[in-house]
């Protein structure tokens, strides 16, 4: 009779290795969903791509929001200009109305009217100040600069831009449009994406799932005779399958959605 230990070990690379079978836990192990990996890739990209639109859509948006809040810095300047000179044609006319008034060549209620329109004058042109400053600060919002900063317009003038060609039809300018429209494509992107997850949940089913895993570690046990028994040993294993979550209704589900 031998007295046979009944404690073995193993210790290596993976756990849960029981006489001849495969370790419980593998040390190095891959599993594959061909579905995930043929499908993922393209919806992923066209996520990206969509991405990149949303992107252009916003910087183009960007652009057009200082453009205009530049184009207004200039007109309101302008305003503020012609509005100072104003004031200063109404106070010189005031003036002189007024010395009209006062030596008997013209009459009183003249240079009170035009004393009222400097003061209008006066008004505008505190107005234009205003618009101008609320320019400023709405431009220094947009390009993130410092509050404290004070811009001026290098241009004295709002310069014509010529965004379309006036020799193309209007058919001509709206196809053009559309295919250089940033929203569009992120559209386009984003039902391409769908598209795609649409084809995984169609086609998905009918693709198998792959799993591999590689164990190694030296397994031992024996007699409490001395004669025991400690060697290494490699485990490998490789299978596919097919898994359907609900019999297939869960995909047939989705693709209703």
């Amino acid at each position: 009779m031998i007295d046979v230990e009944r404690n073995s070990r193993y210790a290596g690379m993976g756990a849960g290795a029981y006489g001849s079978g495969m370790p419980v836990r593998p040390g190095l192990s891959a599993a594959i969903d061909l579905s995930e990996a043929i499908f993922s890739p393209l919806s992923a990209k066209q996520y990206h791509q969509a991405a990149q639109f949303g992107e252009d859509s916003t910087r183009l948006r960007v652009m057009l929001n200082v453009a205009s809040a530049y184009y207004e810095l200039i007109r309101s300047t302008r305003d503020v200009e012609i509005s100072l000179l104003s004031v200063d044609n109404a106070k010189s006319l005031a003036k002189q109305t007024a010395d009209f008034a006062a030596c008997g060549k013209g009459p009183k209620a003249d240079a009170e009217r035009v004393e009222v329109e400097s003061l209008i004058q006066q008004q505008k042109a505190e107005l234009a100040v205003e618009r101008r400053e609320a320019a400023v600060i709405k431009l220094v919002s947009l390009l993130r600069l410092d509050e404290n900063i004070q811009l001026a317009p290098a241009e004295n003038m709002i310069t014509p831009l010529a965004l379309i060609n006036s020799e193309q039809s209007l058919e001509a300018q709206i196809s053009q449009a559309l295919d250089i429209r940033p929203k569009i494509g992120q559209s386009q992107a984003s039902l391409a994406a769908e598209a795609a997850r649409l084809k995984q949940e169609q086609y998905g089913i009918f693709l198998p799932k792959v799993e591999v895993g590689y164990s190694y570690g030296n397994f031992g046990g024996g007699s409490r005779t001395g004669n025991t028994y400690d060697d290494s040993r490699n485990d490998v294993y490789g299978m596919i399958y097919w898994q359907f979550d609900s019999l297939g209704l869960r995909n047939r589900n989705k693709i209703k959605k």
